[in-house]
């Protein structure tokens, strides 16, 4: 069974009980036979070269489609294009059968129902329409739609719209796609909008020390996965990102050790001796050391001019034998 609404639950004129197409191959055949088609026949089936929220691995499903087509006698070759140029030729009407889809405008069914079904969006060259069925009936549901502001009206001419577009079969309705986002436990007042639009306005960040260790704690995951992948500098800048939550919570230790973790990334991600690396890895390593003057500090020496001097005596000393190691 495909999915049969052309719209989804979310719109009105939504029918949630309309019967859709469902799988049978042996009653395909037969139509295929009353139609003149006993040995079925060759098309070529058009598919998107590029993956959308509506089909994200178009290519698979195409393939699948063809194999469904073959099953019943019709040898579909599959045929693609840039984009750009795909979305020119649909709309010109050069394919037999091709796979499109559409991520509304702005939420209305009008922008659903008139623009990629009626008869009035079947014109050659700019068609949204690009099955080119022509239906005046279907058309005129459509345009009644416009002339009222009752919701409630609107609705049933949906739902009679609806029917008459799965009853003439122009178009096969495969999924209606959902939006799936995620988010750090942190991020608060987002909302998914139905035209994949994103509106950040409402959105706050807790912020505090609870927060920010399992911020790090999360990263810590992230950067060793990198580590495991062999994306060395993507992993370094994820321990930098894990070294600067461990700052904000004064947790000077875990700081260091992860700063040396993104100094030590970066050295290993310079395979061909970029200068540009060598520079990062020493930044990172004397961010380790401030931090790790700083852990020092705080069981050794309560007043702050020891913490200040210790901290210049460790970076000096703790910083240049490495990078001299690495310009030498």
């Amino acid at each position: 069974m495909v999915e049969a609404p052309s719209i989804n639950c979310t719109q009105r004129g939504y029918i949630n009980n309309i019967a859709g197409y469902e799988y049978d191959p042996a009653k395909a055949k037969q139509l295929l036979a009353d139609a003149g088609y006993l040995d079925g026949f060759t098309v070529t089936f058009w598919h998107m070269p590029v993956s959308r929220p509506y089909f994200p691995v178009p290519t698979e499903i195409a393939e699948a489609i063809q194999a469904d087509l073959a099953a019943v006698g019709i040898i579909a070759t599959l045929f693609t294009e840039d984009w750009g140029t795909y979305l020119q030729d649909t709309e010109a009407g050069k394919h037999n059968m091709a796979m499109l889809g559409w991520t509304g405008d702005n939420g209305d069914p009008d922008n659903f129902l008139n623009v990629l079904y009626s008869q009035d969006k079947a014109t050659v060259g700019t068609a949204g329409n690009i099955a080119f069925k022509k239906n005046a009936e279907f058309q005129e549901l459509c345009d009644r739609t416009l002339a009222t502001y009752d919701q409630a009206e609107r609705a049933a001419l949906y739902e009679e719209a609806n029917v008459l577009l799965v009853e003439q079969c122009s178009h096969i309705f495969i999924a209606h796609s959902d939006q799936n986002l995620g988010f750090l436990a942190t991020v608060h007042g987002y909302i998914i909008h139905p035209t994949s639009r994103k509106f950040f306005y409402p959105v706050w960040i807790e912020e505090g020390e609870g927060t920010w260790e399992d911020q790090a704690k999360e990263y810590e995951s992230e950067a060793r996965n990198w580590e495991n992948a062999g994306e060395l500098e993507k992993a370094a800048e994820v321990w930098e990102n894990v070294a600067e939550n461990w700052e904000k919570v004064e947790n000077w230790e875990k700081a260091a050790t992860d700063w040396e973790k993104a100094a030590e990334a970066w050295g290993k991600a310079d395979e061909w001796e970029k200068a540009d690396e060598w520079e990062k890895a020493d930044a990172a390593q004397e961010r380790a050391d401030e931090a790790r003057a700083k852990a020092e500090g705080d069981s050794m020496c309560p007043g702050g001019i020891c913490l200040g001097t210790l901290f210049v005596v460790l970076l000096v000393i703790g910083g240049i034998p490495s990078y001299f190691k690495r310009k030498k």
